[in-house]
């Protein structure tokens, strides 16, 4: 979560996890590569590196805030369903865990 969270709204952090079968290079490509997004998520547009900007098509707008491939990338997400402040997303390669 960022820490810019307002006082009179609690933190959540939702983590999911899943494996694939493919290589860590394959998977940080699926993760970056704007083509590749929308087979898992939204259409995207924009630059997907640090700094940069991008839109998912019909929902939000955010900033791409850090970046270590091929294990963490971190965006702010804006203009959703819910408005108010923006979204935190971090997205992190960790080790695989049994289950």
């Amino acid at each position: 979560m960022g820490a810019a969270m307002p006082p009179d709204r609690p933190a959540r952090a939702v983590i999911a996890s899943r494996t694939y079968p493919t290589t860590i290079d394959d998977l940080w490509d699926a993760l970056i590569n704007p083509i590749r997004i929308p087979r898992w998520f939204l259409p995207i547009s924009g630059d997907l590196r640090l700094g940069d900007r991008y839109q998912l098509h019909g929902n939000a707008a955010g900033t791409i805030t850090e970046g270590d491939p091929p294990r963490v990338v971190k965006a702010t997400r804006a203009g959703g369903h819910r408005g108010g402040g923006p979204d935190h997303d971090r997205l992190r390669r960790g080790p695989r865990t049994a289950a």
